[in-house]
């Protein structure tokens, strides 16, 4: 996506946040003017990343079905959501498990 299709989901929908996969984090340059508004979203291939920057985003959306099958595994993304602080999680949302 680019900003105009963010710009458009936000003044049309009221969109409040956008969520990216930790992988699509080289891309956070590209959305410039809405990095208050992109959460990351962790998937579950036991993978993080070394240049997820937390710096660059600190706010997170956790894939309820997601977190369930990274805990199934004790993976490096269920690990890491157990060691943050609440307050990094401001949205989540389900499919399907």
């Amino acid at each position: 996506m680019n900003n105009d299709e963010l710009k458009f989901l936000s003044e049309n929908f009221k969109t409040k946040f956008f969520n990216i996969y930790e992988n699509s984090i080289i891309y956070l340059k590209k959305w410039k003017g809405f990095h208050n508004q992109i959460l990351i979203e962790f998937n579950f291939n036991n993978k993080i990343p070394k240049n997820l920057d937390m710096n660059k985003v600190e706010e997170f959306c956790v894939d309820l079905s997601h977190f369930e099958a990274s805990k199934e595994r004790w993976t490096k993304e269920f690990d890491f959501i157990l060691k943050k602080n609440k307050e990094w999680f401001i949205a989540n949302h389900l499919n399907g498990y």
